[in-house]
């Protein structure tokens, strides 16, 4: 039991889930209500978001999870892609067919679903293209459409879509979290008592928190915060902002220029105190379509609402951080160089 009243569980197994008991409670009774809806959970890279929703739905026996991963190596090739969308769908048909074999007058329904299953199976053989793709679509739509599936596809034509956003711990949490579990799992107990130090640098959220302790030990008990790996990665990138269009990988489409990106950078770090800067206070500054291009190369997280904002203190309304506390870091170390 945490000093908060929150219960958390502990593991030195990868793949470690922590606390986030009101996110538990809350998306269990939504993703259970009655009436079908889309619910979308956003958040910044690596506040354990997939953890999250994985934890609700193959602990409880009333979900039936449909997991496809769109990162890269999942989607980039006729194979993948047909590996793995056939592999999700199966996993699910398999279960669903489990739960029909106790209700003897669904044939139509085990009929449709064997169907697809031995269409993935002799499919599977072949050399795969886009036309067996586009084969495996039809085929993963026409199952569902009818029976135990149809609720998928009815949960599609509903336009209203719940946002939510999951943010990184609480301090309270996360100094929790370093203490019962990272130093102890990483033998550094030299650490304890060190967190606000150690928070500077990492912020909140677990997994950079893990990071930088791992690479502490690894690094023989000594690591500045521009030694840590996330830094150097936010630096290079915020470095690569200021000339879009002057280095290797530079970004998709950029709107701003180098003289907008130093307003932006100095709006955030002056606002590390309150943890954010609101959207319509930086479209002010530079414009919502260059704001947004920032968002969307990843400048910048946009959050839309302000649930489960449990590391800060957020408003009711669309407010702007940044990617992470090494990114912070990084905006402040280089407004002084070009200072």
């Amino acid at each position: 039991m945490l000093s908060n009243g929150y219960i958390a569980r502990y593991n030195t197994k990868a793949n470690v889930f922590f606390n986030r008991t009101r996110e538990l409670r809350y998306f269990r009774n939504a993703f259970s209500n009655e009436q079908p809806r889309l619910h979308v959970i956003l958040g910044p890279p690596s506040t354990g978001k997939t953890a999250l929703i994985r934890e609700i739905t193959t602990k409880n026996e009333n979900f039936s999870p449909l997991f496809i991963n769109c990162r890269n190596g999942q989607f980039d090739s006729p194979e993948n892609v047909y590996n793995s969308l056939s592999i999700q769908f199966k996993t699910l048909a398999d279960k669903q067919m489990k739960y029909l074999e106790k209700l003897p007058n669904e044939l139509e329904i085990k009929d449709k679903i064997l169907d697809f299953v031995n269409f993935v199976a002799e499919k599977g053989k072949e050399k795969i293209t886009s036309d067996r793709v586009s084969e495996l679509l039809s085929k993963i739509v026409g199952t569902l459409r009818i029976g135990t599936f149809g609720m998928i596809e009815s949960q599609l034509q509903i336009p209203h879509v719940t946002p939510y956003v999951v943010g990184d711990l609480s301090i309270g949490e996360a100094e929790d979290y370093f203490e019962k579990h990272v130093l102890p799992q990483h033998g550094c107990e030299e650490l304890k008592g060190k967190f606000d130090h150690v928070r500077r640098i990492t912020g909140t959220r677990m997994l950079i928190i893990n990071m930088y302790v791992s690479e502490y030990k690894n690094n023989g008990g000594k690591l500045e915060y521009d030694e840590f790996s996330v830094f150097r990665q936010e630096d290079d990138k915020l470095r690569t902002g200021l000339d879009p269009f002057g280095f290797p990988g530079e970004p998709i489409d950029p709107l701003w220029d180098r003289n907008d990106l130093i307003k932006v950078m100095k709006k955030i770090v002056e606002a590390e105190n309150k943890g954010f800067v609101l959207e319509r206070d930086l479209i002010e500054e530079i414009g919502i379509r260059k704001l947004h291009s920032l968002v969307y190369n990843n400048f910048l997280h946009r959050r839309q609402t302000n649930m489960f904002a449990n590391d800060i203190n957020a408003p009711n309304e669309v407010i702007l951080t940044a990617m992470n506390q090494p990114s912070l870091r990084a905006m402040e170390r280089l407004l002084k160089i070009l200072a």
